[in-house]
Parts: structure tokens; sequence; C-alpha cells
């Protein structure tokens, strides 16, 4: 099933197995000509991006491919990003690839409609519009593709920014794709989008419904999608989560919590960062709890759980975390990431710096507070971290 969805001043939506042939349409549409594939070095002899190009080729003048190695190092600095490119005339972008790489994309149609000869808008509806951009997701994602935002990396901590006119033109969901991708990166890309959701649901200033909605897809389908490769369904699902949270414009313009826990590891020890992340995520329930406790209950309801005491909640919410990412196969302890004890004062220490950079009136966590939730990560106390 194909859904199409467009709304104004959002882009547009195309969503379902087999929407990636809609590419054919979309270059009618906006009169492409000129066209520039961003994407992973990986998809370089894929049928996916044969697929791509045979779609586009008979309705275009020019085709050119750009690979982008190390996308996450591209974006520690503005500076980096390739001048080469900005020598050529583009009508349309597409971005193929995981959440930094699409991002990565979108920087760089703001790059090239900000020449001197063009227009500094990208549209979204127009069919005459200075430069298209079209992404394409080939893992779950966090939503950024969705936000009117793009971000750089500084020292691990993503820089958000925000632009109010720079939306994508189109970005096409279609569950074929991910399926190509490995069980890590499907893995690795949910759990970080999991952990954006819940600290969106706990943080956000509105009540919104879409944190809860991609926790309940992500908690629902994550399991069928690494155990069952060709499960399409749970993998359009995991899709989707990351699309409704790119749709629910949280505010990430400060950083958040569980990066606040979980940087400080990788720059400790050589993990990977949504490694590190599974590990924290069920301990730092725990401090989600002060800034909104009543906010559990909607999170336990996307588990499928109720209850009416406060306590039961948040523990419930703990214990499936840690259930699932077991499940996965991904670690349960500090100990297991090479960290040792000694180091636990000084992860607090850095830990609490990043936090208290945010300026946040609420709440009053100090350096202690820290330490405690990285001694139980490091204990590893999976079936109740909140056990004393």
């Amino acid at each position: 099933m194909v859904l199409q969805t467009h709304y104004k001043n959002l882009p547009k939506l195309l969503i379902g197995m087999g929407t990636l042939s809609e590419l054919r349409r979309e270059m009618i549409f906006y009169k492409s000509q000129y066209v520039l594939i961003i994407a992973e070095p990986v998809f370089e002899r894929t049928d996916v991006l044969q697929a791509i190009k045979s779609y586009i080729t008979p309705y275009v003048n020019n085709v050119r491919i750009h690979y982008v190695t190390e996308v996450k190092q591209n974006l520690q600095e503005r500076e980096v990003f390739t001048t080469t490119l900005q020598f050529n005339k583009y009508d349309t972008i597409i971005g193929l690839g995981n959440s930094d790489l699409l991002n990565y994309a979108k920087i760089m149609a703001q790059i090239l409609s900000h020449r001197k000869d063009a227009k500094p808008t990208i549209n979204v509806t127009s069919c005459k519009a200075t430069l298209s951009l079209i992404l394409i997701p080939t893992t779950p994602t966090s939503g950024i593709e969705a936000a009117k935002k793009t971000y750089t990396y500084h020292q691990h901590v993503k820089v958000i920014q925000t632009h109010k006119q720079m939306c994508p033109a189109t970005i096409i969901y279609d569950p074929l794709i991910p399926i190509k991708s490995s069980p890590y990166e499907m893995i690795s890309s949910s759990i970080v989008t999991l952990s954006e959701a819940i600290e969106a649901k706990y943080f956000a200033h509105n009540n919104t419904r879409f944190p809860t909605a991609a926790i309940k897809l992500i908690m629902n389908y994550i399991i069928r999608a690494t155990y069952n490769k060709d499960d399409e369904e749970a993998h359009e699902a995991l899709l989707k989560a990351g699309m409704v949270l790119g749709l629910a414009h949280v505010r990430r313009n400060k950083c958040s919590l569980i990066d606040c826990m979980t940087i400080p590891i990788i720059c400790q020890v050589d993990v990977p960062y949504p490694v590190a992340l599974s590990v924290m995520l069920p301990y730092v329930i725990e401090m989600y709890r002060d800034v909104n406790e009543k906010r559990a209950n909607k999170i336990a309801d996307a588990f499928d759980y109720q209850s009416s005491n406060i306590d039961s909640l948040h523990s419930y919410i703990a214990r499936r975390l840690t259930n699932m990412i077991k499940t996965l196969g991904f670690p349960l302890h500090l100990r297991s990431l090479g960290v040792k004890k000694e180091d636990l004062t000084t992860l607090a220490f850095n830990s609490y710096t990043l936090w208290a950079k945010n300026n946040r009136d609420e709440p009053k966590w100090d350096e202690l507070t820290f330490e405690k939730i990285y001694n139980k990560a490091y204990a590893g106390k999976t079936e109740s971290p909140f056990n004393n």
C-alpha cells in the first residue's frame, strides 16, 4: 500500500512498499533537469542506487552522484563541506542514507540554494522551485529529515540550527530499502530514535502524542524487524516512528539528558554511541522521573501497561527497556564496555558539566546524582534499576 500525505508547510511524505518508484513523478512535478544524488559509499553498487538512476534518468538531462565517506566527521565543522559541488548547477538534490547523511544533504541543499545566482529558498510546493530536495531514509531515523532543522557536531554534541523556511520537498519512506541494511544498523538507529522519543515525552512543554506513537511503534516492532529481516510491516513501522517524531516539532536546541550521560562514555572508552546509549537508557529513566513523573502514564500506555502507582510505572518502563536491549543482544552494563570502577567519578563530572551548560532551572541535579546513575549502570542492576 502506498500512502501519500502532503500538508501545507510540510514536506510531501510518500510512505509504503514500492514508493521509491514515485521518483519518476517527482522528477516530472519538480521539472528536474540537473540532479545531484548524495549517498553513502555502501550503496555504490547496490540495486537501490541502480533503481533510483533508472527511475530518474529518462526525465532529466544530467545525474551526478556524490559519495560521502565518514559522514559524522564531515559534520564536525561547517567548513569541511565540499566546495567542488558548489561550482555546478543543480535543481534537485536526492539524499540517500542514514540520519547523518540526510542531514548532510539538507545542509548542502541550503548552501547551494544560497548561491549568488539563486534565490535563497527551497520551495516545498512550487514546481518552479530553485532547488528541490528529496530525502530517502535507508534506516530508521529520529525524524531530522522531516524537521526544519539541521545539525553539526561539536565534540560529539549536536549543534542544532532551525531554518523556518527550509524544508525538503519530498521524503520517501520505502520499507524495502531498510531491509537491505544490516541488523546492527537497524537496531542502533531504532534505539537512538527510541531514546529521543522518550526524552521528548518527558521534556516537551506540550503533552503531544507524537513521541508516544514513536515509542509504541518501536517497542512493538523492533524485535520483529531484527529477527525477521523480510518483515516489511515491521520495517515500515520503524520508519514511521522516526517520521512522526520529526513531525512533533520537538525543541532540540539543548544537549539532551541521555546525550549528557552517553557522550562521556564514548569519550572514555572506544565504543559506538548507540551501544553506550543502550546501556544507559534504562537507568536514566530514574532521572526522567524527576523531570515530569506524570508523563510515565503515557509511556507505560505505549508498553500496554497501566498502574496508578508512580513507582511501579517507572520501574516497569526501565525493566521493559532492559529486556528489549537484552533481547536485541546489546550490552546491559558499563563493565561490558570496558569502563572501570575508577572511571565513574570522571564520567559523572563530565556528564554533569555537559548538563550544566544547558542552563536549565529544573530539575536541581548535582554531580552526585549523575554518579549514582553511573554506579547503577556499572553494577548492572537490570531487574530493577531503582533498587538502592
